[in-house]
């Protein structure tokens, strides 16, 4: 009989499925699998649930992908933490990421017997394949993990084909995630983990094909909600430009996008995104000293810092909205700028 593991990834983008795949294929013929995917708007919604589950004792837990947020390490009624309650229970418990919500808390993890595979400069998929072995098919997974570590704005350099595929793959991600099709998404982990059929002789299989045309008809569709709701507004004398995302938009893409098209030269872009995200995006131009990181954490969340000067950071929101109370996310934002400047 073979042994349980829950493979917790982070099911918005490129990294998180690609590293949710890696591992599949480690630990598949040793383990009876289970994946879920989370964005961090349900994040400690899930992670309560999971905790609480009958067979979590029998069960290897990996956590890829996802920056530990405070609202985990908060002690409630019980005295008693969602995370502190996860690694007790759980078999074991391993966490492998970048973000800085997990440096944060990398020493309370290990406190509570987890294994913390972190590096700011490596995504999880990297860090994976860097760890575990992939001899077998070394040369498709180095690749693969190229391609999450390219998406995550990590790479130091560039190839335009893997730049395609990981812009692909993080449209179908999107696209898949935002029609709550999480059977397709798990099919896609199961492609990527096994080999490289799917992209044969540089050409996506059939299946690929059409998800990947269903979700540009629909990021078409909706795009132009983004570009209607684009304002400036100036709050501690910075000019910051926020809009309303859709919720099927590939989120780094899709603000990296309005703040190449800026003519006004905002000094931060904030984009909410809407359900099912719930997430603001927050990007910094390179000519900006908008305190992205520490902006992210004050609400919440976490970033990061580019060596090209640019910083990217996001944070969520304990609602779900559309364009329709999009000038809810709007004045949360508003508020929390206000507050932090003041």
């Amino acid at each position: 009989m073979k042994e349980k593991a829950l493979i917790i990834t982070h099911g918005g983008d490129s990294d998180g499925i690609i590293s949710a795949a890696m591992l599949r294929h480690i630990l598949l013929h040793s383990f009876e699998l289970e994946t879920v995917f989370v964005t961090y708007s349900i994040q400690e919604q899930v992670f309560n649930g999971i905790s609480h589950r009958y067979d979590f004792p029998e069960t290897e837990v990996f956590v890829l992908d996802l920056s530990l947020n405070d609202y985990l390490v908060e002690v409630g009624e019980l005295g008693e933490s969602i995370i502190s309650r996860l690694a007790r229970r759980a078999k074991s418990l391993t966490w492998v990421d970048h973000h800085s919500g997990t440096e944060k808390y990398k020493q309370l993890l290990e406190s509570l017997g987890a294994e913390v595979i972190f590096d700011s400069r490596r995504c999880a998929s990297k860090l994976i394949f860097d760890i575990w072995d992939f001899s077998n098919n070394y040369t498709y997974f180095h690749w693969l993990s190229s391609v999450a570590q390219n998406s995550d704005g990590l790479s130091t350099q560039s190839d335009e084909k893997i730049d395609l595929v990981g812009r692909d793959l993080y449209d179908i991600i999107s696209f898949l995630l935002y029609e709550d099709n999480l059977e397709e998404l798990r099919r896609l982990v199961n492609t990527l983990s096994t080999s490289s059929y799917w992209f044969g002789d540089g050409q996506y299989i059939e299946g690929i094909k059409n998800l990947l045309a269903q979700a540009k008809a629909e990021q078409k569709r909706l795009r132009p909600l983004l570009d209607q709701s684009l304002e400036t507004i100036e709050i501690a004398g910075r000019k910051i430009m926020i809009g309303y995302g859709p919720g099927v938009l590939p989120d780094k893409e899709a603000i990296a996008e309005v703040m190449r098209g800026d003519r006004e030269s905002a000094d931060c872009y904030i984009i909410p995104f809407g359900t099912p995200i719930n997430n603001a995006l927050v990007l910094r131009p390179s000519k900006s000293n908008f305190p992205v990181r520490v902006f992210c954490m004050f609400m919440g969340g976490g970033g990061r810092e580019y060596e090209s000067g640019q910083a990217i950071g996001g944070f969520s929101f304990n609602f779900i909205f559309t364009e329709e109370n999009f000038f809810q996310a709007r004045q949360q934002v508003v508020d929390g700028l206000e507050r932090f400047f003041k």
